[in-house]
């Protein structure tokens, strides 16, 4: 245990007093490295884990800041983050990376590279007609016609190399870096019970796939994909069927995670957000963020990337931050200039 101010590093889950959600549980996070732990303080409990690139040391958080109590405000959780900051930085951490796209802040520590973000959730407490009516017409039509059609959902760990392959097929397509196998596999090992892999199959072919983590009250999407075109509507069915799935154990959320808050009109995270957007899902907003520790390091990494882009493409492994920045959302010298030493 390492002690910062009125923060500390714990490394048990049992010693921390919250109820902790799925992505900040010790097996999600074993699922993601070998190395993790919660910042805690006395009003906050913020799960992370760590990772050994080449030549730096990354921190990856998980989720925002988890209350542990009602009684705390944005200014209180700013101070959180300062001394996070501040003891990252001892832990000899050079880069604090942007955190997983469950992750949504309500504030920054000052300094962090930063862009407004948000989520899509649909409440599952509702009545189950009710739910289905708030879709949008289109989106009930498509779903009628895919179980008219005899889409087949399946659901089980016996379909995570099946999901991977459609995740893996859509990451190429979109000039992103792949996700191993391994890592689907993980998370069955350490979330045998709070892991599902769901598969949409039309006459023996695999149409597409979504992996969510859940706990008792809300069901996260993280992990999707599709075949090249896939029958109308199953993408849609899958989720219906999931969010059905989640209500039925008896949780209270489905959440879509990530959104921008101006994805650039007819780009595919436009399209990925229209299509949460459409299962009755409310937006809120909050903020992702990053920070690099060792600015050097941050630069020479990112120049490594631009290297690697120039043969899988310009963008390639382009974070979500950069992205923003780089299509005129946030003003990049503005952020780079602010990331003074805490």
């Amino acid at each position: 245990m390492a002690k910062n101010c009125s923060v500390e590093i714990v490394n048990d889950s049992r010693r921390i007093q919250a109820d902790l959600p799925v992505c900040a549980a010790a097996g999600y996070l074993k699922a993601a490295a070998e190395t993790y732990g919660w910042f805690v303080a006395s009003d906050f409990v913020l799960p992370f884990y760590t990772l050994n690139r080449m030549f730096a040391r990354h921190l990856v958080f998980t989720t925002g800041p988890i209350r542990k109590t009602a009684q705390t405000s944005i200014k209180q959780e700013k101070a959180f983050l300062t001394e996070v900051v501040v003891l990252c930085r001892r832990m000899g951490i050079d880069f604090i990376r942007q955190p997983k796209t469950t992750a949504l802040f309500n504030t920054y520590p000052d300094g962090a590279i930063h862009i407004q973000w948000g989520c899509y959730r649909a409440d599952l407490l509702q009545d189950e007609k009710l739910l289905f009516s708030r879709f949008s017409t289109n989106r009930r039509r498509v779903i009628r016609k895919a179980e008219r059609d005899h889409v087949r959902i399946l659901d089980g760990p016996e379909h995570i190399t099946e999901c991977h392959e459609l995740i893996q097929w859509t990451l190429t397509r979109q000039n992103c870096p792949g996700i191993k196998l391994a890592q689907l596999m993980r998370y069955q090992e350490n979330l045998p019970r709070n892991v599902s892999f769901y598969l949409a199959k039309h006459n023996r072919r695999n149409l597409a796939c979504a992996v969510l983590v859940h706990d008792r009250t809300t069901a996260y999407y993280i992990h999707g994909g599709s075949c090249t075109k896939p029958h109308h509507g199953a993408a849609a069915l899958l989720h219906w069927t999931a969010m059905r799935d989640m209500k039925n154990k008896g949780l209270t959320t489905y959440n879509f995670v990530g959104g921008r808050i101006h994805p650039v009109k007819g780009s595919k995270p436009e399209s990925i957000q229209i299509f949460k957007s459409r299962f009755g899902t409310t937006f809120t907003k909050g903020y992702l963020w990053k920070y690099p520790l060792t600015p050097w390091k941050y630069g020479l990494s990112q120049g490594i990337r631009r290297i690697t882009g120039l043969a899988k493409g310009p963008h390639y492994g382009e974070d979500i931050i950069d992205n923003e920045i780089r299509t005129g959302h946030m003003e990049k010298s503005k952020l780079i200039n602010n990331t003074a030493s805490i």
